[in-house]
C-alpha cells in the first residue's frame, strides 16, 4: 500500500507495478580485496494499476555506484531522473531528479548467531527528490 499526501489530503491505495533492471559497466577491486566499487546503469518502469495513487506510467533511468569497504561496510549511491507519462495522449507530465544514499553494515552469522539467518544487514537510507 502506498500513501500520497497532497495539499492536506491523504490518499491510500496500491502503487504502480514496478519493473527494473540493472547492469554494471565498470568494477574495480583493490589487490587486497578491501576496496570494491561497481559503477552501472539501471532503469525502472512503473506500470499504473489505476488506483487513487497509481494513475500514470513512470520511467526512471538511473546511474548507481556500489561501494564495499572491508568485510562489513557498504554504500550505494543512486541518481535517477523520473518522468511521469499522463494517461491521455501519452503526454509527459512531471519530471524530477531522485537521489539516494544507502549505508549498510553486514553482520555475519558467526558474529550474531540468529537461527536460520546467514547475514544481517542493518540499512540507513537518505533519499531526496527535486
Amino acid at each position: 500500500m502506498e500513501r500520497a499526501v497532497d495539499a492536506g489530503h491523504v490518499s491510500d491505495g496500491v502503487g504502480n507495478i514496478e519493473l527494473g533492471a540493472r547492469h554494471p559497466f565498470y568494477q574495480f577491486v583493490s589487490d587486497n580485496d578491501f576496496f570494491d566499487t561497481t559503477l552501472g546503469g539501471a532503469i525502472e518502469l512503473g506500470i499504473p494499476v489505476h488506483s487513487t495513487v497509481s494513475k500514470n506510467t513512470e520511467l526512471v533511468p538511473k546511474i548507481f555506484n556500489d561501494l564495499r569497504l572491508g568485510n562489513h561496510f557498504t554504500m550505494q549511491t543512486i541518481l535517477g531522473h523520473s518522468t511521469l507519462f499522463r494517461r491521455r495522449k501519452g503526454r509527459r507530465g512531471h519530471r524530477w531528479w531522485n537521489t539516494a544514499f544507502d549505508f549498510g553494515y553486514s553482520i555475519p552469522h558467526q558474529q550474531l548467531r540468529i537461527p536460520h539467518v546467514q547475514q544481517l544487514v542493518p540499512l540507513f537510507e537518505l533519499s531526496g527528490r527535486n
